[in-house]
């Protein structure tokens, strides 16, 4: 899982400190748009976000599940990208989830700072990823015919992921 953050954190901070998505504001740019698109079956990104330096919500590539307007001010790695620096975060449920098409889904939070050109925090770009995004890596990873399956779970003991088969727990 560590190394799940380690790579998420850095893709937000290379998409972050792309010049143009500084000047993107209001808008997803096309080339994000297809990664959150194209990624979502692969890499688990449910979402990705531009958020005000105040938090407020400025596009979404799923406006659909990303409705809450505090999402920008609740979301630690949100709030820590606000003040200028990059973190992972989660899981989160999201208020869409609860009772929708997307009931029960929680999602994990990558953010970074989007700086203008006198280093300002202009903006926070975040990706929202399944909750079992980190164990896809572990899933493909042992192989065809393994007897184990991964899953991701709270500290509190509550199973946020199941990766594994529908006999599982």
């Amino acid at each position: 899982v560590s190394q799940w953050e380690a790579d998420e954190l850095l893709r937000a901070k290379q998409w972050a400190d792309d010049p143009a998505l500084a000047s993107a504001s209001g808008t997803i740019p096309a080339a994000l748009g297809a990664l959150a698109k194209n990624a979502a079956s692969t890499d688990g990104i449910r979402a990705i976000a531009l958020f005000s330096p105040q938090g407020a919500i400025l596009a979404s590539t799923s406006p659909q599940l990303l409705t809450d307007p505090m999402l920008g001010q609740r979301v630690a790695a949100i709030q820590r990208a606000r003040t200028g620096t990059a973190s992972v975060a989660g899981p989160l449920w999201p208020t869409a989830s609860r009772g929708g098409q997307n009931a029960g889904m929680w999602l994990l939070v990558s953010a970074a700072p989007v700086r203008g050109p006198t280093g300002e925090t202009v903006a926070v770009l975040a990706f929202f990823y399944d909750a079992d995004a980190p164990l896809r890596r572990v899933r493909f990873a042992r192989g065809p015919g393994a007897a184990a399956d991964p899953y991701l779970i709270d500290d509190d003991g509550m199973i946020l992921s199941a990766t594994g088969s529908a006999d599982g727990p």
